[in-house]
């Protein structure tokens, strides 16, 4: 083969391991998030749910405060 082809072989080859790299990194970043969002929109949906079964508004108003210390820890 010629030069030129081996060079564009590489140059493909090179590619692919970088866009396999990112592609990892990018993995790794979304895996780890996961997990921490799906707990926060479960803590979402409890306080939600106990709000619309309050039948005084301070009662809802401390829970939604409740949830809301929750998260910022």
């Amino acid at each position: 083969m010629s030069d030129e082809v081996h060079d564009y072989i590489r140059y493909w080859r090179e590619r692919a391991i970088k866009a396999e790299d990112e592609n990892a990194r990018l993995k790794m970043i979304i895996c780890g998030c996961v997990p921490i969002l799906r707990g926060q929109i479960n803590n979402y949906k409890k306080t939600l749910e106990l709000i619309i079964t309050v039948s005084e508004l301070s009662q809802a108003i401390t829970l939604a405060k409740r949830a809301l210390e929750e998260v910022k820890e």
